[in-house]
């Protein structure tokens, strides 16, 4: 009874690790694994924060607190003198356009030839702010996809020419998106910094009241929200993008590595991979037998990693199912000790054969 136990008890546990694992190629598993991520809290909550940055570093990149009209006056002169120089750029970009404007006009209203391009501006963003960091990332991610994009998919100086001009026209409502919530970005860092000077506070007092701890929670979850619209709006302007640069694409290039030359690996993917593949491979060892006591240990590992996303002992930690996963983890180091695959696993069928062969030698 108590071998059938241990066997039932393996094969339970194996076939829950592959049939959660599996779950994980499903399409939209990345975004659930960077809900998990950002979740986190207590003591390694900023390292499996580290781990989902958000699009284009978005969360990193935006969640700083900042208190309002705080800048130092080195910090405002440069801005200042950025703000002059980029609107004398502009004015140029202005003139330089009007005489195209007035020959496609006349072309218009002659209907012959072809208008002439205006000249698109290289939007610039302010050394400090809210949000210049990050569209600064942003910049950056789309200067190294359009390079890729362009090797691979081989376009000749025309198509660079129109995806250089696609990149721009990007750029462009980048620029004027972020422009127009520059001052809920500066609402919401600010509240960032009342948050933490909220902390501060409550530590300085020498513990925690209930009262105050439901108060930061709330505000914590209220922060974590906030920014969802920016990087969707963000998403729709880069999916523009990446749909103007597909259609440049000549035919004879591969469309598995266009694709994916607008869509690089990212350091989540990389994680949601090594997850994918490490809880379907225990999952899928357990259920077998083989390799028993390594793979109960990793899985075990993997549920204490979890755990450690959502401490029990931290306030306001999501603990639906810690007591579920501490059992689970429990009877994972109970199959690891005992070897589990020994009984109707292929670990015992290794066992007998090596047994087996080593009976022979000694008669021998």
């Amino acid at each position: 009874m108590t071998v059938l136990c241990i066997v039932l008890m393996r094969l339970a546990a194996g076939y829950h690790f592959f049939s959660e694992g599996m779950k994980k190629f499903e399409p939209d598993q990345i975004k659930k694994t960077e809900g998990f991520l950002r979740g986190a809290t207590g003591p390694m909550g900023d390292y499996f924060n580290s781990f989902a940055p958000g699009p284009h570093r978005a969360y990193e990149l935006l969640n700083r607190p900042h208190k309002w009209d705080s800048l130092a006056e080195e910090e405002e002169a440069e801005i200042n003198k950025w703000q002059g120089e980029y609107s004398k750029y502009l004015a140029e970009v202005r003139n330089r356009n009007k005489p195209i404007e007035a020959k496609n006009k006349e072309i218009a209203k002659s209907g012959e030839g072809e208008p002439d391009e205006l000249e698109l501006v290289d939007t610039q963003f302010p050394p400090h702010g809210s949000y210049g960091d990050w569209a600064r990332q942003i910049v950056a991610d789309w200067e190294g996809q359009l390079e890729e994009f362009a090797s691979r998919a081989k376009l000749d100086d025309q198509g660079q020419h129109l995806a250089e001009r696609a990149y721009l026209r990007a750029k462009i409502k980048l620029g004027q998106y972020l422009e127009s919530i520059e001052q809920e970005v500066e609402e919401y860092q600010h509240e960032l910094w009342r948050l933490e000077e909220l902390k501060h506070e409550v530590h300085n007092e020498g513990g925690s009241l209930p009262y105050m701890d439901d108060r930061i929670a709330d505000q914590q979850r209220s922060a974590a929200a906030t920014p969802l619209p920016w990087i969707a709006e963000v998403g729709a302007i880069e999916k523009r993008l990446h749909e103007d640069l597909l259609e440049l694409a000549p035919e004879g290039a591969e469309p598995e590595k266009v694709v994916a030359a607008l869509h690089p690996t990212t350091e989540l993917d990389q994680v949601n991979t090594i997850v994918t593949w490490v809880v379907v491979g225990s999952g899928a060892l357990l259920f077998v037998g083989l390799f028993t006591r390594v793979a109960a240990v990793v899985a075990a590992g993997f549920l204490c990693s979890v755990i450690a996303t959502q401490p029990p002992w931290v306030y306001g930690a999501n603990t639906q199912f810690f007591y579920y996963q501490l059992f689970e983890v429990t009877g994972l180091l109970l199959l690891a000790a005992v070897g589990a695959g020994r009984w109707l696993g292929i670990d015992g069928l290794i066992g007998a054969c090596c047994c087996g062969e080593k009976c022979e030698t000694k008669t021998t």
